[in-house]
């Protein structure tokens, strides 16, 4: 039977039974051999086919078959090509000098006893043999001679005869790559995440629905809730959470990239490769890290422009693109479909590289502007970035054209319908946070951050740190912010983005409610941050500076 499903304008079908045969193999990784062999028994379905085939090949051709027969045992051959299996398999027992394990092959071999209807002659030879053998041992192999390895195999030699197995066992079994449920699985969410019919994380496959996590409220962080320290001598330059919340990932000053349990705040042991202390690594330090939309994949660059991506699952580098800036790679962001990835640099030169093709599929100048800070897809067709002259440009994806320019003192300029009072900036870093749509928060080394509709150029609300906050420091607090302190990182919460987290060079964090620039906690996190992350579902944020140590804070 098939059953046919609609795909874009036609349909295609599927044998019910490669379906049963998807779920066997599955089981059979699983460990559920038990299961795999009742459902077997009544689908009257085979698997039939091998992971690795020329492994199983190779141990008939070499008679390893303690190794062979157990894997030989769950497939279905052709009848002849058993009934050819199991008798080389008595004639090596009975050259080996083992007869009552020929004996005990003989009589519980099913193939073999099929022979007793379509050749019997056959069969008896065979018996005769275990026969003689079982009496030459009675008398203490002292009848044995080299005659008797002849006997066992009269037509061919032993090797010719595992040579000939080898061929027909190669010709009757398929092959199929391992994980195939999972792999269609995931070929099927990612193209629903690229259609957005589908978002990062947990799914439930069987109800066709997103596992949503359990979302606690945004509020300020008001308290450390843990640390993770590098370690002597290696300090955090970029961090990252992944999408579905559990990793928390940091790029370090000895080119080092480790994956951490955020809610225990320790090095991922579950991690193979990080259990045996083989670490994800480049060449020159990290500068950027980013997780893929699918939580599989990490992208990270670092300063001699190489770009890489890894398998989150085993540490394994897929993907390297050996210059992929002039200079330092400074920041990365991934298409919604994860085929492509965004990257700046010192250059100033911003980049889209195809994971495919392993190539630059197109090249985006700032002119004069220094190097890129931040970049992004605001959607499909259009990418934003910000240099480190605080220019935000909004860029065609597929010309590399222009779309708009601006910069914060302009944005809010033409708001307050005054004249820019200088256009020549050098700010070193620009936070770019995606609130909805083309509304983006504009974080760069001032006093004021902005919301701003990168396609309009409208401001939708600002954010400063000479604002009253509406819950202040403690009169008792051991250090006050200064007035007009200067935004060197920032953040939105997660997943709502209800808040903008922006933290001054002095250390003091100010909580601004998104949608109405109304500041309501000021935080003193004790030391200089260089920068800030928030995690996908938690109340819960990330902060890291010139320490080893990355601390996290949550209400």
């Amino acid at each position: 039977m098939a059953t046919s499903m609609e795909v874009g304008l036609g349909t295609v079908e599927i044998d019910n039974a490669d379906v049963i045969r998807l779920v066997l193999q599955y089981l059979r990784e699983a460990g559920l051999t038990g299961a795999a062999a009742e459902l077997e028994r009544e689908a009257d379905v085979r698997l039939n086919a091998l992971t690795n085939k020329a492994s199983l090949v190779e141990d008939v051709r070499k008679g390893r078959w303690e190794k062979a027969l157990p894997r030989l045992n769950g497939l279905d051959l052709p009848r002849q090509a058993s009934c050819d299996l199991w008798e080389h398999i008595v004639r090596e027992l009975v050259a080996s000098r083992e007869p009552k394990a020929a004996k005990s092959v003989l009589e519980g071999a099913s193939p073999l006893l099929y022979l007793r209807e379509t050749d019997p002659g056959r069969l008896d030879a065979l018996k005769r043999l275990v026969s003689r053998s079982a009496e030459f041992e009675r008398l203490g192999g002292q009848a044995y001679s080299a005659q008797d390895t002849v006997d066992a195999f009269p037509e061919d030699s032993r090797d010719v005869k595992r040579r000939k197995l080898s061929e027909t066992i190669d010709s009757a079994l398929g092959e199929v790559a391992p994980e195939r449920l999972a792999s269609l699985l995931g070929a099927a969410l990612r193209w629903r995440a690229h259609t957005g019919r589908s978002e990062a994380g947990r799914v439930d496959i069987f109800r066709g629905s997103a596992k949503k996590a359990k979302l606690e409220a945004e509020k300020p962080p008001r308290r450390q809730a843990g640390a993770l320290r590098l370690g002597e001598g290696s300090r955090p330059l970029c961090l990252c959470f992944s999408g579905d919340g559990t990793a928390l990932i940091t790029g370090s000053s000895d080119g080092f990239i480790e994956v951490w349990d955020p809610a225990l705040c320790r090095l991922r042991q579950d991690l193979v490769y990080q259990a045996k202390d083989e670490l994800m690594l480049h060449d020159a330090p990290v500068l950027a890290v980013q997780a893929s939309p699918d939580s599989t994949a990490l992208a990270s660059g670092c300063r001699d422009g190489t770009l890489k991506v890894w398998r989150l699952s085993t540490g394994a580098c897929a993907r390297k693109f050996a210059k992929a800036q002039q200079g330092a790679v400074t920041c990365i962001a991934w298409s919604r479909d994860g085929s492509q990835l965004i990257t700046g640099g010192a250059d100033g030169v911003v980049r889209t590289h195809g994971l495919k093709s392993g190539r630059q599929l197109q090249q985006f100048s700032h002119s004069a502007s220094g190097s890129t800070c931040s970049v992004g897809f605001v959607s499909d067709s259009t990418i934003i970035s910000a240099a480190s002259d605080g220019r935000v440009t909004l860029w065609d994806a597929r010309s590399a054209s222009s779309l708009q320019s601006l910069t914060a003192p302009e944005a809010l300029a033409k708001r307050d319908r005054v004249e820019v009072a200088s256009t020549s900036r050098n700010v070193a870093v620009v936070s770019l946070l995606s609130v909805e749509g083309p509304k983006f928060v504009v974080v760069d080394r001032s006093a004021t951050a902005i919301l701003v509709d990168v396609r309009s150029g409208k401001v939708h609300a600002s954010y400063s740190s000479s604002s009253e906050p509406q819950r202040a420091l403690p009169p008792e607090a051991p250090r006050k912010p200064t007035t007009g302190g200067v935004f060197v990182a920032a953040c939105c919460s997660q997943p709502r983005r209800d808040y903008v987290y922006c933290v001054t060079e002095e250390g003091f964090l100010y909580a601004f409610v998104t949608q109405t620039g109304v500041l309501e906690r000021i935080l003193d996190l004790g030391e200089a941050c260089s920068g800030l992350e928030a995690h996908p579902s938690l109340n819960t944020i990330a902060c890291w500076g010139a320490s080893d140590v990355v601390r996290l804070w949550k209400h």
